[in-house]
């Protein structure tokens, strides 16, 4: 089952480098348009360098995990610095996804036309992972296939 786990794990961490490059391009291809009502949205400018620090972020972990050792249990991420640094990490993932949120949200209500492409949707894998990963956690967790 643990293995059956970490084949999920580098899956989704591989969907996840995939979409912040994709992110990023589509951000690029709105600037290059001069799409006016996509890049005056504030938050474009925490999102588009965020799109290429996450995957770097990702990737550390990916790396971590397929050494057999999550980044958590490594042995320089034990002390306070470590969890402090881990913490920072994760708010900052977290701000970034709900930034993505917004970002989404403002194109939509914004009703921008230059901003109607098929990367758009890129801007909601955070919503879209969590609602598959939570009725998956919730089948593995109901058959009892997460215990030790």
């Amino acid at each position: 089952m643990k293995q059956t786990l970490t084949t999920i794990s580098v899956i989704c961490m591989i969907i996840i480098i995939a979409c912040n490059i994709g992110i990023y391009k589509y951000i690029e291809k709105l600037e290059n348009e001069n799409c006016e009502c996509a890049t005056e949205i504030k938050v474009v400018k925490f999102i588009k360098p965020s799109a290429l620090i996450v995957p770097v972020i990702i990737l550390i972990m990916l790396l971590s995990i397929l050494s057999g050792t999550p980044l958590s249990n490594q042995k320089c991420m034990q002390n306070m610095l470590g969890r402090l640094i881990n913490l920072l990490v994760r708010i900052y993932l977290f701000a970034y996804y709900v930034c993505l949120i917004v970002y989404f949200t403002k194109l939509v209500n914004r009703l921008c036309d230059c901003s109607k492409k098929r990367e758009r949707v890129l801007l909601l894998y955070p919503v879209i992972l969590m609602g598959i990963s939570i009725p998956i956690a919730i089948i593995l967790v109901a058959t009892g296939a997460l215990k030790n």
